[in-house]
């Protein structure tokens, strides 16, 4: 960006200045799920970020650096867009990886589930010293305390997904997903945060599921635990229905391997936060031993 920005410029900022300016006008429109903007929209994101900043320069001179001099955005018709959607993620993340603690894990807790981005993993990339002591530490240490593999009452497959979601056309039933449970959206972090650690650990099989489901759909009525609902995709063909995992038998859930997968996130999870505590232990250490040589 540095070669970008020594071209002919009208806000005369500094490049950290604009770098922070163009990081909120990034998170600002992130959090909004907008690449597209119409000029109306622009001058109101632009001069929000300005703002924010509390720094006295024209929105109209920032905006045609953005687009002429520095070229992250560009103009189609009435229409502006960022040249490369990367551009948005990296200075979404570069804002995060320097603001409060506070709004940092907030964020993080807000837009773990969009898989579709890089936000997180650079994110990681910037500042994983502050994030791992931090968020990770203190999230995994609830996940490792409430869903320690104790009991078949007490497993992570519990914490990391509610039900199952089937639907029953003329074939019969066939699993369409997994509802997410109460430790959906951390597990979601973490593999964005460590995805060689938190790899795919093998493919599922619902077919005893399934069969499973048929059997139980004989009886659905108000003393069943399959339940029609309605999920609101009208493409899809015939009924819906749920049943919640702990209604599901635990040796019908071992047949379909889920149990297992979930534990071995438990156990990479377990291994990451055992990772942190010694590397906070060895530094700690470091620094203590400096004090004690002066």
């Amino acid at each position: 960006m540095k070669e970008q920005y020594d071209r002919q410029r009208k806000s005369n900022l500094q490049i950290d200045s604009f770098s922070r300016i163009f990081s909120i006008f990034c998170l600002k429109t992130y959090v909004l799920e907008k690449i597209e903007f119409n000029k109306i929209e622009l001058i109101q994101h632009v001069k929000d970020a300005i703002r924010y900043e509390n720094i006295d320069i024209s929105f109209n001179d920032l905006i045609f650096d953005l687009e002429e001099a520095v070229c992250l955005l560009q103009r189609e018709g009435l229409s502006y867009f960022f040249v490369h959607r990367s551009f948005q993620e990296y200075f979404t993340a570069l804002f995060l990886a320097h603001c409060p603690e506070d709004v940092r894990d907030t964020f993080i807790d807000e837009v773990c589930t969009r898989h579709w981005d890089n936000v997180l993993s650079m994110l990681y990339d910037m500042a994983s010293s502050q994030l791992e002591p931090s968020w990770v530490a203190r999230n995994s240490d609830n996940y490792i305390e409430k869903y320690g593999l104790t009991s078949a009452k007490i497993h992570p497959l519990f914490g990391r997904f509610r039900s199952i979601i089937l639907n029953k056309n003329s074939n019969g039933f066939r699993v369409f997903h997994l509802s997410a449970g109460p430790a959906w959206n951390f597990i979601s972090a973490m593999r964005r945060f460590y995805p060689e650690i938190m790899q795919d650990f093998g493919t599922l099989d619902f077919d005893e599921l399934e069969k499973f489901a048929i059997s139980a759909g004989k009886r659905v009525g108000d003393d069943s635990f399959i339940r029609e609902i309605d999920i609101g995709i009208n493409s899809l063909e015939g009924n819906t229905f749920e049943i919640l995992i702990s209604d599901i038998p635990m040796d019908i859930l071992e047949k379909t391997k889920i149990t297992k997968f979930t534990e071995n996130e438990f156990k990479s999870i377990k291994a990451i936060r055992s990772g942190i505590g010694k590397d906070q232990e060895m530094k700690s250490n470091f620094l203590n031993s400096l004090f004690k040589e002066s």
